[in-house]
């Protein structure tokens, strides 16, 4: 396996209506995957799909999901969109910080 087959891609609200697509794409691809969600989904699981249940306004629960992850795609959807919004920010600033840091 080459390097950028090993590279682990999160899709963060890979269980909504655009997220799905794309989880299905990469997953079809054999590449490595994980989806953050605020859910379960026992659909994606029964695929083969992991499923990393996720708290996107708790700090360190972010970072250990974080962990060893190359690439962040986000679908992420809210009702409130303001809170989505501020998820996202935190997600994003969390893996860049890591990354710099873990490399």
């Amino acid at each position: 396996m080459s390097n950028e087959e090993t590279k682990l891609v999160v899709v963060a609200g890979g269980t909504g209506g655009v997220g799905r697509y794309i989880v299905d794409g990469i997953h079809c691809s054999g590449k490595p995957l994980v989806v953050f969600s605020r859910k379960e989904s026992q659909e994606l699981a029964a695929k083969g799909v992991k499923v990393v249940v996720v708290d996107y306004k708790n700090k360190e629960s972010l970072l250990k999901a974080l962990k060893g992850v190359h690439t962040v795609i986000s679908t992420m959807e809210s009702e409130d969109d303001l809170d989505g919004v501020k998820a996202q920010q935190m997600m994003f600033k969390l893996f860049v910080e890591y990354n710099s840091v873990h490399g």
